[in-house]
């Protein structure tokens, strides 16, 4: 896909690669920032996933979150297939959020107790906590 900030993270289970961000698209409208993220299933998906986006502040405070099935709760990642783009666009209110600039971080993690993300990594090693920080600021007016 054609995406305005193309980023190279893939999540895993136990080491086994199953999913690729590709990139996202940001945009803020009024008091609402919509993300479009774009997904690749390395795999036939094994099992179904939650899908968690953050945005954070300096500190790396999650000031407002969305956990859910990608696409809107409607496609879980059981039902991906191997090659497969999954375009996740959602919605973030930020009419609670003070002007700044703010970090989206996003990744998975099993619905089961303890909610263990999947694993991250970019080109250059593992990622913390299994949560790919994405490289624009988003500035909130």
């Amino acid at each position: 896909p054609d995406v305005s900030m193309p980023v190279d993270v893939t999540f895993a289970d136990d080491d086994r690669p199953l999913i690729d961000l590709l990139g996202f698209d940001p945009i803020i409208i009024d008091e609402l920032l919509e993300v479009t993220l774009y997904w690749r299933a390395r795999v036939d998906m094994p099992a179904d996933f939650m899908c968690f986006v953050h945005l954070l502040d300096g500190t790396g405070t999650a000031v407002v979150q969305l956990d859910g099935h990608p696409a809107g709760n409607s496609y879980p990642t059981g039902q991906w297939v191997e090659g497969e783009v999954v375009v996740d666009s959602m919605r973030l209110d930020l009419s609670t959020v003070p002007p700044g600039a703010y970090q989206l971080a996003t990744g998975f993690y099993r619905n089961v107790e303890g909610l263990p993300r999947l694993e991250a990594a970019a080109s250059d090693g593992p990622v913390p906590d299994g949560r790919a920080i994405l490289s624009e600021p988003i500035i909130v007016p």
